[in-house]
C-alpha cells in the first residue's frame, strides 16, 4: 500500500509539472484515456485514473503535436516504439495516418499484440506483423509492426515517408547502429525526424547521435531542453537535406 500511494502521488505531481511545462511553451496537454489492454495497474485517486505510461506518452504526443500539425504526415515510422502506446495515441488522434513501428524481436511481438487489441474496435484498421525474414513487405495495412532483424535485411521499404520518430533509444545506440538508421533515413528519403533523447552519452558503447545526424545533412531545426520535467532529455527536430 505504501508503494502504491507513493507512486500514485508521484504521478499526480509529475503530470501537474508536465502540464505546467507545456503551458510555458504555449502548448496544450492532450488527455488520452487508458485503454486497459493487458490489464495494467491503474493508479486511482479522485479524478486521476492512469498509468505512468499513459501520462508519459500523453506528454510525448502533446509536445510532438505542433510538428505533426506542421508536417501533416501521411506515413510515420517509429523506431523503438516499445509496446505501441505512443502509436495508439497518435492513431487515436489522427485517423488518416499509416503507422509503422520497429522494435527488438521479443518487444515487437508485444507491440503486435497490443496494437492488434487496440484495433479490434476500430474496424477500418488492421495490423500486419513482419518478423519472418522471408515475408514480403506490401505496405497495405494501416499499421505494420517490424522486428528490427527484418528491417536490417529490408531497409529500403519506407520510400518517401514523411516522418521518423524516436523516443529514448537513439541515446543508447552505438555509432554503427545510428549510422544504420541514418542510411535508412537517407535512402528512403524520409523528410523529418523527431527525437526525444539524451544528447550526451553516459554509458560505454553509446554515441552522441545528434552530431552524427548533423554531419550527414540531417539538420537540426529546433531543440527543446526538457530537463525541468525529464532529466537530461531534449526534444530535437530535424530535416533531411539529402
Amino acid at each position: 500500500m505504501r508503494n502504491y500511494l507513493s507512486s500514485l502521488f508521484f504521478l499526480i505531481l509529475h503530470k501537474k509539472n508536465l502540464k505546467k511545462f507545456l503551458k510555458k511553451l504555449k502548448l496544450k496537454y492532450y488527455e488520452c484515456n487508458e485503454n486497459h489492454i493487458g490489464n495494467p495497474i491503474i493508479y486511482n485517486f479522485l479524478f486521476f485514473k492512469e498509468t505512468g505510461t499513459n501520462v508519459t506518452n500523453c506528454f510525448y504526443y502533446s509536445i510532438f503535436k505542433k510538428y505533426l500539425d506542421q508536417i501533416k504526415p501521411k506515413k510515420i515510422l517509429e523506431i523503438g516504439g516499445g509496446f505501441g502506446k505512443l502509436a495508439s495515441i497518435i492513431l487515436s488522434q489522427n485517423s488518416d495516418i499509416k503507422y509503422n513501428l520497429v522494435e527488438l524481436p521479443y518487444s515487437s511481438v508485444t507491440a503486435y499484440y497490443y496494437l492488434s487489441e487496440f484495433c479490434k474496435n476500430r474496424t477500418s484498421e488492421d495490423v500486419e506483423f513482419y518478423f519472418d525474414l522471408k515475408q514480403e513487405f506490401e505496405d497495405k495495412k494501416k499499421i505494420s509492426v517490424f522486428s528490427n532483424n527484418y528491417i536490417k535485411k529490408n531497409e529500403n521499404i519506407f520510400k518517401d515517408y514523411d516522418l521518423l520518430i524516436n523516443t529514448e533509444s537513439f541515446m543508447h545506440m552505438s555509432e554503427n547502429e545510428i549510422n544504420f538508421y541514418i542510411n535508412l533515413i537517407k535512402n528512403n528519403k524520409i523528410k523529418f525526424v523527431i527525437a526525444l533523447n539524451r544528447l550526451k552519452k553516459k554509458r560505454e558503447g553509446e554515441t552522441e547521435f545528434n552530431k552524427i545526424f548533423t554531419k550527414n545533412k540531417i539538420n537540426l531545426i529546433e531543440k527543446i531542453d526538457l530537463g525541468d520535467v525529464l532529466q537530461d532529455m531534449h526534444l530535437t527536430f530535424y530535416e533531411n537535406n539529402n
